[in-house]
């Protein structure tokens, strides 16, 4: 997995939303940073990073996301970058797929996230 200089080069073709959700990888608690239709940036301490460091770079991750309102939902993902950012590492991922009906789940969250910033 490459490290980026800079992690949120502008290269992306959805629009990006600031939101803190808790995310669960291969069961290290993270969270986001902001979120996408197509991706969402971890947020995961720098002490913790080795622990998922391997699945970064060989496996399609799975994710579980706490949207509000309590609601969990599935998603796979794969890990585009991973930057160092002060005492913590940004991850940034490509949604890949939804488990069951999660992307819809997701879609209606990103909904309150436009009428909310625009």
């Amino acid at each position: 997995m490459a490290q980026t200089a800079q992690a949120g080069a502008e290269n992306r073709r959805q629009r990006r939303y600031p939101a803190a959700l808790d995310v669960t990888v291969r069961g290290l608690p993270l969270s986001t940073r902001n979120v996408s239709r197509s991706g969402l940036q971890l947020v995961c301490p720098s002490m913790s990073v080795r622990l998922i460091s391997d699945d970064l770079e060989t496996k399609p991750l799975t994710l579980c996301v706490l949207i509000p309102g309590g609601d969990t939902i599935e998603v796979n993902a794969q890990a585009m970058y991973v930057s160092p950012h002060d005492d913590e590492y940004l991850i940034g991922v490509k949604l890949v797929s939804f488990v069951e009906s999660g992307q819809a789940r997701f879609e209606r969250y990103l909904e309150t996230l436009l009428a909310r910033f625009g």
